[in-house]
């Protein structure tokens, strides 16, 4: 199937995430028509910084809705954006697996290690162009740091520590956080799967570490029933790696820092800025300012449109998205039981 064929697309949910990739693929591909599944939705217009306006999506937008399953399934998409919330993420795309429709999921995959591995077992077995939603692997500064990894530009890696966090009552400006996924445990909410953008990206950098402690929980007065904070300790045998994961940070965190026997690797994902120091005292650093976060969704929509359009279906950022999950129910099963877990 060539780009240029992609004639219907389907929207499965509206949120903000929903709306972010619906302005993008429009501006992609003009020419499709495109449908809305929403047995029920807020009639909310949301822009890119996160504020609101009453109104229609459907109609602002120019979609045409669609209100039962069988419907939706009928009108045989050529794409699907399953962008509702992560507990619907692999029920709503299993609807459209055999069909072959080609598919972009919202991160995480799904909410366990079982139904992900299923999906993938499916999806192995069909000509779908694929893609889970993480962005991160589409931001410049990351790409960048696995080439200074692949070249070894600090040397053998010794630790890394990773960091996440903002304020969940501000996370969607336009919602109450009570009422959000993030904050539900029969969504799939809860900080360890909402932020997993970070773990995915030490996925992708690393693989699954061998081991892990981790400590956590609900630590916080936030009016919310799963994990707020998450402080993982991983072994990678070779090198160790921490994970700071929370949900109560005003003003926002998120930073990588590699250190090996040859200098240290600093990522800032708020700042978008990545400093390189030799154990030499030599410093450079690489500055985005004004970087654009939709840049992110609109190379990763490109790369669906490409994998459909040369007909070379890429598995890895599915494999990894069922990694992410194990990595996930790890942390989770070791805050449980506090112990340590194997992978």
């Amino acid at each position: 199937m060539a780009t240029k064929q992609i004639q219907t697309i389907l929207f499965c949910g509206l949120g903000a995430i929903g709306q972010r990739h619906l302005r993008i693929v429009k501006s992609l591909l003009p020419k499709a028509k495109i449908f809305a599944y929403r047995r029920r939705g807020r009639k909310q217009i949301v822009n890119d910084d996160l504020t609101a306006r009453s109104g229609s999506p459907e109609r602002f937008y120019g979609l045409t809705p669609v209100y039962d399953w069988q419907t939706a399934v009928r009108l045989k998409p050529d794409l699907v954006f399953v962008t509702n919330p992560s507990a619907l993420h692999v029920p709503t795309a299993q609807k459209f697996l055999r069909a072959g429709t080609h598919l972009i999921i919202e991160k995480p995959l799904g909410v366990s290690v079982r139904e992900a591995e299923k999906f993938y077992r499916q999806a192995a077995r069909t000509k779908n162009a694929i893609l889970v939603g993480y962005q991160l692997n589409h931001h410049p500064l990351f790409v960048e740091v696995k080439k200074l990894l692949r070249r070894k530009a600090i040397g053998r890696l010794c630790s890394v520590h990773v960091a996440i966090g903002y304020y969940a009552p501000i996370f969607h400006r336009y919602e109450s956080y009570r009422d959000s996924y993030l904050a539900r445990r029969d969504q799939g909410g809860g900080v360890i799967l909402t932020q997993s953008h970070e773990i995915n990206s030490i996925v992708e950098l690393f693989g699954l570490p061998k081991s892990l402690y981790a400590l956590g929980g609900k630590r916080s007065r936030l009016a919310i029933n799963v994990e707020d904070t998450a402080d993982v300790l991983c072994d990678y045998r070779s090198f160790s790696l921490t994970l700071h994961m929370d949900y109560l940070q005003y003003q926002g965190e998120r930073t990588y820092r590699l250190v090996g026997d040859k200098g240290t690797i600093i990522l800032d994902l708020v700042a978008n800025t990545l400093t390189t120091v030799s154990t030499a005292g030599k410093i450079k650093t690489r500055s985005l300012p004004g970087f654009e976060r939709n840049s992110m969704f609109r190379a990763e929509q490109k790369d669906i449109l490409k994998q459909i359009r040369t007909k070379k279906y890429d598995r890895t950022n599915l494999q990894n998205a069922v990694l992410v999950l194990k990595f996930s129910e790890a942390i989770k099963k070791s805050i449980r039981l506090k112990r340590i877990i194997s992978l």
